[in-house]
């Protein structure tokens, strides 16, 4: 028998360029910045109190769906985005709509980075 999930909440915050589920200091976020026709997903937080319900996946899934409806392309600079782009491919189509199949094959044959993903540089 499966324990049943914690129906999530997920608010986008406009002003704030953020999505949020929770409220308050217990509130886990997910951070972007918009740059015309892009959507840069920067970081993920989920307070520890709030970890293991599936929060960071309903914020990713909440963030992806927003940039697809806008048609958006997609940048994950936060290495949770990136690892959940990993296992649904279906948001790096519309994303990557404009990029050469061949290195999207090459990607995913390699297990790297989907093109148009960047890293942040490590200090």
């Amino acid at each position: 028998m499966h324990a049943q999930r914690e129906e999530i909440t997920v608010t986008h915050d406009v002003a704030g360029q953020r999505f949020r589920a929770g409220s308050g200091a217990e509130a886990a976020v997910l951070e972007y910045r918009l740059a015309p026709g892009r959507i840069e997903f920067l970081h993920t937080y989920v307070p520890e109190v709030l970890r293991g319900r599936g929060m960071a996946q309903q914020l990713a899934h909440a963030g992806l769906e927003h940039a697809r409806a806008e048609g958006l392309v997609i940048e994950a600079v936060c290495p949770f985005v990136q690892a959940y782009l990993r296992k649904h491919h279906e948001y790096l189509e519309p994303a990557a709509s404009a990029l050469d199949r061949t290195a999207m094959e090459r990607w995913e044959s390699e297990g790297g980075q989907p093109p148009g993903e960047r890293r942040r540089p490590r200090a």
